[in-house]
């Protein structure tokens, strides 16, 4: 772990020595050559200053907000080199060096998420006696999940490889496949916390929190997610989005292995994950809704009977009645 965090500040300040100094020279040069009108300059003029400007501010967001600077840096010089190819400039060393900081903000980042205590986190606001550590539980990426993520990454790859070298307008293809990978990554699902009132989500940089109020059921659900109507991603490096198949109804996925689907039923929608050790986060949940209820003194209704995966899992015995 003391190399992860050495390697992790080398990667940051090198970073930020690096993007200091090229923000300098581009300042440097824009005062003393003048930046045009870019309103009287041709479309492809105005997306490469449009993405020079993203790749440039992410640099120097990258000094407070690694990922997000990182990010958002890479974006806008895949952008400016796609604008390159399309105009025949050529690659030099200047250009070619303005993607390092946020390849090297983005490796910070990554490498400071192995930091992470994967065990137990404090919550704050809640009383030591009363789930003062909440767990935390890794997401297990299944085979369908690898199979799929490896093939589109390869293809992406190799499309982007034939767009450069093609040029032209051809090169916008390969500029937007860097894109799609890189927000495909971004919103992976890491791992689950059980916090007392929510279940957080954590993707590659950040967190989505599902608030438990309202929890009607929760259950392990073996099998697997399949025939489904989407709009999301269906496999690339998770799944996640708006789902609804015949078995669940409507839900929304947060998953990476579609065999260890743990279904929270709420008043208002399902919700399905998958974390590690499927049967012992139900276990957390249903824990913390028997202590939020006798600390408001209500009982939790079990069960939409609308609900045929509900009806189903009851039937087979997976589900547990939340009573208070």
């Amino acid at each position: 772990m003391n190399m992860t965090r050495i390697l992790a500040g080398l990667c940051r300040w090198t970073a930020r020595i690096i993007g200091t100094l090229l923000v300098l020279i581009i300042v440097a040069l824009a005062i003393g050559e003048g930046v045009p009108n870019l309103l009287t300059q041709a479309p492809s003029v105005q997306v490469g200053f449009f993405a020079l400007a993203m790749t440039v501010i992410g640099i120097l967001l990258g000094w407070r907000w690694e990922a997000v600077g990182g990010a958002m840096s890479l974006a806008g010089y895949s952008l400016f080199i796609g604008d390159l190819r399309c105009s025949n400039s050529g690659l030099t060393e200047f250009i070619a060096t303005l993607g390092l900081p946020g390849a090297l903000y983005l490796a910070s980042a990554i490498l400071r998420l192995d930091t992470e205590d994967n065990s137990t986190i404090r919550y704050r606001g809640t009383p030591a006696s009363e789930h003062s550590s909440v767990k935390r539980y890794k997401a297990h990426w299944g085979e369908w999940l690898t199979v799929t993520s490896s093939l589109l990454t390869v293809l992406c790859l190799g499309m982007v490889i034939v767009a450069l070298k093609k040029g032209g307008l051809v090169s916008w293809i390969g500029a937007v496949l860097v894109v799609l990978m890189a927000g495909c990554a971004l919103f992976t699902i890491r791992g689950y916390t059980v916090t007392p009132d929510s279940v957080l989500i954590h993707r590659l940089f950040w967190a989505t929190r599902v608030p438990l109020a309202g929890l009607e059921a929760a259950w392990f659900e073996p099998r697997p997610m399949r025939w489904n109507l989407r709009f999301g991603n269906g496999g690339f490096f998770s799944f996640t989005g708006f789902y609804r198949n015949k078995f669940f109804g409507p839900y929304r996925a947060f998953a990476t292995d579609r065999r260890l689907n743990v279904v929270l039923q709420l008043a208002d929608r399902t919700i399905v994950v998958s974390p590690v050790g499927p049967e012992d986060f139900v276990d957390d949940i249903l824990d913390i809704s028997h202590a939020a209820s006798r600390r408001a003194s209500q009982s939790i209704h079990c069960g939409r009977k609308g609900s045929r995966a509900f009806n189903q899992a009851r039937q087979d015995g997976l589900v547990r009645d939340l009573q208070a």
